[in-house]
């Protein structure tokens, strides 16, 4: 599904609660004794879906890229094995969540800090791309890693063998025969 159409369904959620919070806050008439009861009414209607929405397209983007291309599946097969990972092992899936949302809120000072010293410079997508590389690269790689103590099955570098080692640095890559010449 194109990006667009993530941002539309998160603008639609968002105008849902504000639509439903904000008369509320602004008449007295949404509150009893002191509780906003249209604030709770959207609590109680729209996070429950929204987390839900959340951590679907958490293990969408997360695990089934790599699958698709560890085992050259389609997507419904992936996320099948997927959803077969989490049932076999909720622990380690929900501590790497857990983890990723640590690490995400630690890394919001530090983007917030760039955007202020440079400007808004780290705004611009190529510009910001390049700057917070690795960061994406991290949690690139940290993904990968976590897959791969599931097995073989998924693990992304099973078929990618060692390179040669390099030359020693006083061998001549040109034969003697022709180096006298």
């Amino acid at each position: 599904m194109p990006t667009f159409v993530y941002s539309l369904v998160g603008l639609i959620f968002a105008v849902l609660i504000i639509a439903g919070t904000v008369p509320a806050g602004l008449s007295m008439r949404g509150y009893h004794e002191g509780v906003p009861v249209g604030l709770i009414v959207d609590l109680a209607i729209f996070v429950p879906p929204f987390v839900t929405l959340l951590v679907a397209w958490v293990f969408i983007a997360h695990f089934l890229t790599p699958l698709m291309y560890r085992q050259f599946c389609k997507a419904l097969t992936a996320l099948r094995r997927v959803i077969s990972i989490v049932d076999e092992h909720p622990g380690p899936i929900i501590l790497y969540c857990l983890f990723c949302l640590f690490l995400g809120l630690a890394l919001i000072f530090p983007m917030m800090f760039l955007m202020c010293a440079t400007c808004c410079i780290v705004a611009i997508p190529y510009v910001g791309t390049v700057i917070l590389l690795p960061m994406h690269v991290f949690f690139q790689g940290f993904l990968l890693l976590f897959l791969r103590q599931f097995g073989s099955d998924y693990d992304v570098w099973a078929g990618i063998t060692q390179a040669p080692p390099p030359l020693p640095a006083s061998t001549s890559p040109i034969p003697p025969s022709l180096s006298s010449m």
